[in-house]
């Protein structure tokens, strides 16, 4: 439905419209195409709506072409679209003979009017530029048209204007009227169009046609050429708004520009011109339309009935939610009321029925046997925790036993060595042993025994691998580090007894030098076997370090002097290299300073007892000798 019927028919006066078209039917002052009314016979119903269909299907067609037309065409902004000016082309007034063939291959509008044309002349349109929607060829002089065939092929043309020609045949007529798609001809001031069957013949050929000459086509006038003389009733005299209804009214007339432009027009000003004339004839078709406007009447009134049954319904609809609503909110404000009624009263087991009561019961007894399995299981569940974890402890506990008796060998080794700077250190130890087993402390001044054993090498925590047991860090600590028994008097010119760092003189051929820096180390690289035989080369009895007096057996006791730095002593030198004898530099010796006259004073006190033991023995052996 196009919005002009709605302009033209408002809801407002659509039951008069409707009475209207009954009243003018029941004294046949209406077109035959509203039969819609008439309830005689089958026939005449059929033939109504067969006529109303046409009518429609001729309608909507015009619409749909208006909206193709404009929707292809574009001409709200044809001023903004160049390529449009190969579209439109005007060769009114003589310019026909200055013009090509390939202008005319892409045309849709091509003006001819008032240029001196012959038949051959538009044939070469035709054959020229398939693709027109609009041809003017009127005030052309043209006699006769081209052939039939080739007017059958124009299938986009909408509009053709042949007026004012010298066209006097049928076979012209024919040719003009036959397009597929034509909605408008123009025929008008030819000698053919004063022949009184002249819109009968080319209604009869175009039946797609909205427009003849200076008037669009009613439905009556669409149905006059399918209804025979039997059926053609006698149309009367159609007053009021459906005078434009009938045929050759004067609300079926249109304007559009007749004659020749004065100048030249150019390509979009075509273009607007063809927008706005098939505008204009679609507008007009649609009020002109009988069947068009009681379309839009009905389905107008078909609209408000629809809209006041929905209101009805939406109204019947509130009043059953409104009566619900009130149901509900009733029956919850009593029952709020009962309950505060009997909350006072004390009787809320009064509102329960006999099943809700057991019910209720039931699902208290069902709560208890929940929480109670809840519960139990929640205990079992933690006294399983607890004894995977006192199990977890006696397994750890008793491991670490087995393993402190298996590698450390308590039961064998029953004695513990410490540096003696770690005296404080062990009594700290040694009092939280003790006191673990409910025993005395030890006093701060409490004295170790002496051990019969020499660090020769001790490793450093630095050095120490990060393992987490205790076991495996004692066990690395033991395998790091170098012990042997303290003896003497094997060596009496080395007081040491065992491996330490060589000094070489700074005067040291070259060639000892090299020799030396061949030499490696093997620092704590030892097996058991080399650690055996360095133990038993020993020499016996205690180390000079820890003896009371020197080449005397004792007891062991730690004797607090200090022993030289050898840096206070030598300036070391270069790096040499690492033996088994220690690491090699090379040194200088240090003239004063107090380590050096303690040295010094050692040795004259060592040069001295070696004398005294040397006089004695040559007296002794003197005496011996004397005896």
């Amino acid at each position: 439905m196009d919005a002009n019927a709605h302009a033209l028919y408002k809801p407002r006066n659509t039951r008069k419209v409707l009475a209207k078209a009954a009243r003018a039917w029941k004294h046949h002052t209406v077109p035959a195409h509203c039969n819609c009314f008439r309830t005689s016979t089958l026939a005449a119903e059929k033939r109504l709506l067969d006529g109303c269909e046409n009518s429609q299907v001729s309608a909507r067609a015009g619409s749909m072409n208006e909206d193709e037309a404009l929707g292809r065409l574009n001409f709200s902004n044809v001023e903004s679209r160049p390529e449009l000016d190969q579209q439109a082309l005007d060769l009114s007034s003589g310019r026909f003979s200055e013009s090509s063939p390939e202008r005319f291959r892409h045309l849709k509008v091509l003006l001819l009017s008032g240029a001196p044309l012959a038949t051959e002349d538009l044939t070469k349109v035709l054959m020229w530029a398939p693709s027109l929607w609009k041809l003017d060829a009127s005030y052309c002089s043209l006699a006769a048209l081209p052939e039939l065939e080739l007017w059958q092929r124009m299938s986009n043309i909408k509009s053709l204007l042949l007026h004012k020609n010298l066209l006097a045949k049928w076979q012209d007529v024919e040719c003009a009227a036959s397009p597929g798609n034509l909605e408008w001809l123009t025929l008008y001031g030819n000698p053919i169009t004063s022949q009184p069957e002249y819109q009968t013949h080319v209604l009869s050929v175009a039946t797609t046609l909205i427009a003849l000459d200076l008037r669009v086509l009613t439905d009556e006038e669409h149905l006059a050429v399918t209804e025979t003389g039997a059926e053609r009733r006698p149309a009367g005299n159609a007053t009021g708004s459906f005078r434009r209804f009938a045929a050759n009214s004067e609300a079926s007339a249109f304007l559009f520009r007749e004659k020749p432009p004065e100048s030249f027009l150019p390509p979009q000003e075509l273009l607007r011109e063809a927008a706005d004339e098939l505008r204009q004839l679609y507008g007009k078709s649609a009020q002109c339309s009988a069947a068009f406007a009681i379309q839009g009447g009905w389905r107008v009134y078909k609209a408000r009935s629809l809209k006041f049954s929905l209101s009805e319904t939406q109204r019947i609809s509130a009043i059953r939610l409104q009566k619900c609503a009130r149901k509900f909110l009733w029956k919850r404000a009593m029952q709020t009321y009962v309950e505060k009624f009997l909350a006072e009263e004390e009787g809320l087991d009064l509102l329960l029925s006999a099943q809700e009561m057991l019910t209720l019961r039931a699902s208290k007894l069902i709560e208890l046997s929940v929480r109670r399995w809840v519960r139990r299981r929640k205990n079992r569940r933690t006294v399983r925790e607890a004894a995977t974890i006192i199990a977890r402890n006696v397994k750890g506990h008793l491991t670490r036993c087995k393993l402190l008796r298996k590698f450390l060998k308590l039961d064998t080794y029953r004695r513990i060595y410490f540096p003696a700077s770690c005296t404080w250190e062990a009594i700290v130890l040694l009092n939280v042993a003790r006191a673990a087993c409910d025993l005395s402390p030890l006093p701060r001044e409490h004295q170790f025994e002496a051990a019969d054993v020499m660090a020769i090498r001790m490793v450093d925590s630095s050095e120490m691998p990060r393992s987490k047991s205790e076991v495996s860090r004692l066990l690395a600590f033991r395998n790091f580090s170098l012990l042997r028994p303290c003896h003497s008097r094997r060596y009496p010119s080395h007081l040491w007894d065992g491996p330490f760092h060589r000094l070489v003189p700074g005067g040291t051929p070259q060639r000892f030098l090299e020799a030396y820096g061949r030499v490696r180390r093997r620092a704590a690289n030892v097996d058991n076997i080399c650690r055996k035989v360095f133990l038993a080369s020993c020499a016996c009895g205690p180390h000079p370090i820890v003896r009371d007096a020197p080449y005397e057996e004792g007891p062991f006791v730690v004797r607090e002097t200090k022993a030289p730095d050898f840096r206070e002593l030598y300036t070391f030198g270069r790096l040499l290299g690492e033996g088994d004898f220690g690491i090699v530099y090379t040194c200088d010796v240090k003239l004063g300073g107090s380590a050096w006259d303690e040295e010094l004073t050692r040795e004259a006190e060592a040069r001295q007892r070696a004398e005294d033991t040397a006089k004695d023995a040559e007296a002794t052996s003197d005496g011996k000798a004397s005896c």
